[in-house]
């Protein structure tokens, strides 16, 4: 499965997205995914963490949260 497929798997944007979310660059995940997989497995994880904290930060932000 491509870096990109992986990413919209796991219900991000894109492969921006995850570059985004972890502040690491595309070149890098590219070169992790083929030397690393475990670890971009990991970083996805992370960055749908992180994007599910925002998620929820906005919606108490808003006040229709509490």
């Amino acid at each position: 499965m491509k870096l990109s497929e992986k990413c919209k798997a796991a219900g991000l944007k894109s492969l921006a997205e995850l570059s985004e979310l972890v502040d690491v660059p595309v070149s890098t995940l590219h070169d992790r995914n083929r030397n690393q997989p475990e670890q971009i497995d990991n970083l996805i994880r992370a960055a749908v963490m992180i994007k599910c904290e925002r998620a929820i930060a906005g919606w108490q932000d808003d006040g229709s949260g509490s």
